[in-house]
Order: structure tokens, then C-alpha cells, then sequence
């Protein structure tokens, strides 16, 4: 599959702007995503750092004007993406403290990775290339895996890093919900399982989900693992690991951060704190996740491969149509079969209205069963999902097309029945499906 045309490319670093580039780059599998926000980087102005988990809602009460307002959001989990580093005894690395010498940051549609290329030059007049690339696994639902390669360019010198699985996060993205309460989950652990491993469980207060997080940093010299102990710093609601070592001049160091989520929602699972532990324990390395990652993407994009006449023409057209699908497959994928969960209005990709979930499942079911004319089973999910939130039974499918309340719906929840047809004139299909609340 060539690559022309199937990465978003960013050439400057515009903090202004860093967090619709945050929404855009988003990476996720349609169980999970996590915003496209630097590993070093924390909420604030410039940017905003979130992972969300399909149907992981929870309800908070805010005194409003004298009476009590019920909210209901999709929850900002725990922030597993923390990797800091510093050189000698300077503060923990920042862009806006650094001179930036050369900056590139690629959305890689084609495979699912985010990676940066970052070469920059310290107060002390050090020169250091950075290399990170992650990505949020399509196959592996549970697990993500945050890749970097540090390399000093011009100096040798001590050097600290900072692996952590952070809680103390609330859902603050968007200005307009800022009088509402924010805090929707409660520390319950915080474990260091190994050298390597450090693990964090939280709660949500008041739908009661559980959400379990470890993460495996490891470090590597010329391919050589380094049995390096790390000193561990907790506080509640996070752990942090933080490793001290030399390096020398051109020499790279790798760190890998394998992390894996699973909650209390997930079908057959024992404990979501131990399957977490042990998607980590059993996970390969990262560029073994990396090669199964970018084999499940190009099977995707093998069904939801297209062409537009005079391609070379239409590369900007081309390109943005192939980031909207790749969005919708990050929300609506083979991760959602059999889930509980239906499609908020923007994805999983911030928390604009609150990450509800209101009729767009109808808009993307023409791409969808399109593409799954075998297995409409993504769709069909969706479909009981958002039919049961509006308190009625699963539609029944109809000449073997999966049932779309969308819209619909609302009408059925009024009328005994309701029948809607949709036609792509693009793929020139036909959907039809009809419901019955009796």
C-alpha cells in the first residue's frame, strides 16, 4: 500500500493549535482512544491530554442558581501517556522551553501511528533528537504501546525518566461545562508489580466502573535490555517510576511503555486489575505490536479502500476523506461487536456534548454495512445499544439488512411501528429496515 497522500503531516509547533491537533490525531480502536496530546504535556491552555472508553459514562449532580442539575459524561480516564525525561539537573523537558532546531509530527492513516521527530537544543547549548511513535492497538482492543528513542547529539551527561499512570484528571476539556462538578473517579489502588510494571485502579463515583491500568517500561541500549531499578513515587491517584542512568554521545536509548486498560464493563474477564497485569506481562515487544497494529489497519483499509477520479488532482479531497473514515473506524470497529455501546456525537475524541450519544449512528451505517456485508455485526451493536437506551427492545432484521432505528426510532417509541430506507449514491446500495415495538 503506498503512503502518498495517507499521513497528516504537521511541520511547526503552534501552541495555539495544539488541541484541535490533539482531536485530529487522535488514536484509538473503538474500545479506547487517546487524545493525540505529547506524553509530556499536561491540561491546561495549550493542551489537554485525555483517553476515553466506549459506554463509560458516569452522572454528577452540580448546585445550580439554587436547584441540583444532573449531568451524565463520558469520563476522562486516567492519563497512561506520561514519559518525561530531563538532563542533568535541568527541569522535566518542555517544547516552549527549548529552542526547536527541527519539529515533525505524522499522523500515519494508513497504519494507525502518531509519531514526532523532534531535534532541539537545551539552555546549556545540548543538542538531543527525539523519536516517539504510538498507537492505540487494533487487534490487541486492550493494549496501547508508546515508543521512544532519545539520542545526544552534540553531549554525554546523566539523564532522568519519568514512566507514569495518572488519575488526578477530571473532565475539563471544554470551556462551556467549566461550572459543572468535573471529578468523576476515586483512587481505589495504586501497585508496583515489578521492576518494570506499575499498575493503577480507579472508579467512577457513581455508576460504579471499574477502570484498571498497568503499564511495562522498559529501556534498551543496542538492543540489550538495562536492569535498571527505578525509584517509585506515589501519591493518590498516581505512580510514577523514574529512572536515572548515563548516556554517551550519538548513543540511543529506547524506552518502551506497554499499556493495557480493561474495565468492569468487559465481557468474561475475571478481575479488570488482573487482566490488565496480565495483558502487560504477556505483551511482545513494541515493534512486534507495532507490525500486528499495521497488519490490522491495512485489512481495513483493504474494505474501506476507495478512489476518486484524477486521484493526483484531489489529493487534499482525498486525504480528508480518508482521515474522516479513519476517525470512524477508531470509534466503530471490530472492538465494538457484542459492546454495549453506541456512537457519541464526537467520537472518542474529546468531550464535546459530553460524549452523548444522540441519532449519528444513521449517518455512518451506509459506509459501515457497506463494508461488512458479511458480518454486519459493528452495526447490529450499535443499533441494540442505542435501541435499548431509548427503552424499547432490539429491532428485528428484515430481509436479512440490519435493522437502523437512527431517527427512526423516536418515531417507533410513538407509533407502533417504522420503516426507513437509505441509498448511497456513491456505493449504490440500498438499506432498508423496519421496526416493530410489538
Amino acid at each position: 500500500m503506498s503512503m502518498k497522500d495517507w499521513d497528516l503531516v504537521y511541520t511547526d509547533y503552534e501552541p495555539e493549535r495544539e488541541k484541535l491537533r490533539e482531536a485530529l490525531c487522535t488514536t484509538g480502536n473503538g474500545y479506547f482512544a487517546t487524545r493525540g496530546a505529547a506524553p509530556e504535556s499536561v491540561a491546561g491552555e495549550h493542551h489537554y491530554p485525555g483517553t476515553y472508553a466506549a459506554g463509560c459514562f458516569n452522572r454528577l449532580g452540580t448546585e445550580i442558581a439554587g436547584r441540583t442539575v444532573v449531568n451524565e459524561s463520558l469520563v476522562n480516564l486516567p492519563n497512561w501517556l506520561p514519559l518525561e525525561f530531563s538532563t542533568g539537573d535541568d527541569d522535566w523537558f518542555q517544547l516552549e522551553n527549548v529552542e526547536l532546531l527541527d519539529y515533525r509530527q505524522v499522523l500515519e492513516m494508513g497504519r494507525g501511528v502518531l509519531r514526532r521527530e523532534i531535534d532541539f537544543k537545551d539552555a546549556d547549548g545540548n543538542e538531543t533528537r527525539l523519536e516517539q511513535w504510538r498507537l492505540v492497538h487494533m487487534r490487541r482492543f486492550h493494549q496501547s504501546v508508546l515508543h521512544t528513542r532519545l539520542v545526544p547529539q552534540n553531549w554525554s551527561g546523566q539523564v532522568r525518566l519519568r514512566s507514569a499512570i495518572d488519575g488526578c484528571v477530571a473532565n475539563e476539556g471544554v470551556a462551556r461545562y467549566s461550572e459543572l462538578n468535573s471529578r468523576h473517579l476515586r483512587h481505589e489502588e495504586a501497585r508496583v508489580i515489578d521492576a518494570a510494571t506499575i499498575a493503577l485502579t480507579m472508579r467512577t463515583n457513581d455508576s460504579d466502573i471499574v477502570i484498571a491500568q498497568a503499564a511495562r517500561t522498559r529501556l534498551y541500549r543496542q538492543g540489550e535490555r538495562l536492569d535498571i531499578v527505578p525509584r517509585i513515587e506515589e501519591r493518590e491517584a498516581c505512580i510514577a517510576q523514574t529512572f536515572t542512568l548515563d548516556l554517551e554521545r550519538h548513543q540511543p536509548l529506547c524506552i518502551e511503555k506497554i499499556h493495557a486498560l480493561y474495565t468492569s464493563r468487559d465481557m468474561a474477564i475475571y478481575r479488570p486489575d488482573v487482566e490488565a497485569r496480565k495483558a502487560v506481562a504477556g505483551a511482545p515487544r513494541a515493534g512486534r505490536l507495532k507490525d500486528s497494529h499495521a497488519q490490522a489497519w491495512q485489512q481495513l483499509w483493504h474494505r474501506f479502500s476507495f478512489k476518486l477520479e484524477h486521484d493526483d488532482e484531489n489529493n487534499e479531497i482525498l486525504k480528508t476523506l480518508r482521515l474522516h473514515i479513519f476517525h470512524l473506524l477508531q470509534i466503530c470497529s471490530p472492538a465494538t461487536m457484542d459492546m454495549d455501546v453506541s456512537v457519541p456525537a464526537r467520537g472518542l475524541h474529546g468531550e464535546a456534548y459530553r460524549g452523548h450519544i444522540f441519532w449519528d449512528e444513521l449517518f455512518i451505517f451506509p459506509c459501515s454495512t457497506c463494508v461488512f456485508p458479511v458480518s454486519p455485526r459493528p452495526c447490529s451493536s450499535i443499533v441494540s445499544a442505542a435501541w435499548t437506551r431509548r427503552g424499547a427492545q432490539p429491532a428485528k432484521r428484515v430481509t436479512g439488512a440490519p435493522s437502523i432505528p437512527g431517527k427512526a426510532g423516536a418515531m417507533a417509541a410513538r407509533k407502533a411501528s417504522s420503516c426507513i430506507s437509505i441509498r448511497s449514491r456513491a456505493a449504490g446500495f440500498l438499506i432498508t429496515a423496519a421496526s416493530s415495538t410489538t
